[in-house]
């Protein structure tokens, strides 16, 4: 949207002749809502002390200047939220009665304190540093499980191209 003024009533709002005592001041629509009589007509004095036609607006709304916040002091920080910082792995680290559950509830194949010790000994290696190292720990088994049974899927297929079956070794069945 756009809005054009007409600048010479603009200026009789301001700037009222000197022949007149009093302005009438429009509202937002064009109305004239009210009348101020002013006996000072010196323009440099009306600039320093305008007539603000929005200004009972401004003292019914809610914000007034005695409700706004004070301004910050400029040396003062922000302040920050204590972070929980990025550990390494406990030299005592050992599975819990409920990391033990999770991991039943999983059905994983392989043993949990052999899969355990093992990636125990891949983060100290790695020196890895995590927040939560129970969440590392189910990340940890969850990816070895996956690798054990690729593992294992690779291994039969590829027993199975070379035509072994059921331990016997020797030339394929259908073999001529």
């Amino acid at each position: 949207m756009h809005y054009k003024f007409n600048e010479s009533k603009l200026m009789e709002i301001i700037f009222f002749s000197q022949h007149s005592d009093s302005v009438n001041l429009p509202n937002g629509n064009g109305n004239i809502t009210e009348s101020i009589n002013r006996s000072n007509t010196d323009p440099i004095k009306q600039i320093n002390n305008p007539v603000v036609p929005c200004e009972d607006a401004y003292q019914d709304s809610e914000i007034t200047e005695q409700s706004q916040p004070a301004p910050q002091e400029r040396n003062t920080k922000p302040v920050r939220t204590q972070r929980k910082l990025k550990t390494e792995l406990a030299d005592d680290f050992t599975i819990t009665e409920s990391m033990q559950l999770w991991y039943s509830a999983q059905g994983f194949t392989l043993d949990a304190q052999a899969a355990t010790c093992q990636w125990a000994d891949a983060m100290k290696a790695r020196d890895c540093k995590y927040l939560d190292w129970v969440a590392a720990w189910r990340n940890g088994m969850r990816n070895a499980n996956k690798w054990a049974a690729e593992r294992t899927s690779k291994q039969i297929s590829t027993t199975q191209r070379m035509g072994a079956s059921d331990g016997k070794y020797g030339p394929p069945e259908d073999y001529r």
